[in-house]
């Protein structure tokens, strides 16, 4: 049986763009007709599902689903929705170590989204050894790339943040996730278009605008 992609969303502090990367990654994927399941892990917040819940009371549903996950056997839980949807996405919050732990140990990739600040850099090492708990459990092999959100290209800051980043030995996207409108006022809606999400996930191999994701 043939079985989805798993991509978890994780950083282990909130207001580092993990909602909005996973939502984007989901759009990505929905706007080429992959059935898409995202599974809001956000213990806190549940700004994804929130999000979710708006768009549909505003008459512009989201073209996936959205589900609030109820924090214990993630890791089950993904195996089992893999065999039902082309994509899981997984908002892995910003609170639960554990949770992001489990989730890492199921995905086929873990997007680290950080912003080129000080606060992001502290909680960076958490999250790693975090994702590299998971990833020594996870059987199907998982890679893990940090993404650069926010980024605000008219300062020298992104470009610095970079090479610091580089220089630490870290795995980073090519592809930037600018400080743009589209991402700051969706909240709520359904956007238009997904942005640079496309350009990320072509770069990490999991989208290809002919055969994107393996139908089952």
């Amino acid at each position: 049986m043939a079985t989805g992609i798993v991509i978890v969303v994780g950083m282990l502090k909130g207001g580092s763009g993990k909602t909005t990367t996973a939502m984007f990654t989901g759009l990505t994927y929905a706007q080429r007709g992959r059935r898409v399941l995202l599974l809001d892990g956000d213990q806190t917040s549940q700004s994804a599902y929130d999000w979710s819940q708006l768009a549909a009371a505003a008459g512009e549903p989201l073209p996936f689903t959205v589900e609030r996950y109820p924090f214990e056997d993630i890791a089950a839980h993904i195996d089992r929705a893999r065999t039902e949807w082309d994509v899981v996405i997984v908002d892995a919050g910003g609170g639960s170590a554990t949770y992001l732990e489990e989730a890492v140990s199921a995905a086929d990739l873990l997007l680290i989204p950080t912003a080129p600040a000080a606060a992001d850099t502290r909680r960076l090492a958490a999250t790693l050894a975090s994702a590299t708990r998971g990833a020594d459990r996870n059987s199907r092999g998982v890679s893990a790339v940090m993404v650069m959100v926010r980024a605000d290209h008219r300062t020298g800051q992104p470009a610095s943040w970079r090479d610091q980043l580089v220089a630490d030995g870290h795995t980073l996207a090519a592809t930037d996730i600018r400080d743009l409108v589209l991402y700051s006022d969706a909240y709520g809606h359904t956007p238009p278009h997904a942005g640079e999400y496309p350009a990320l996930l072509a770069e990490v191999g999991l989208l290809d605008d002919e055969a994107e994701v393996p139908a089952r």
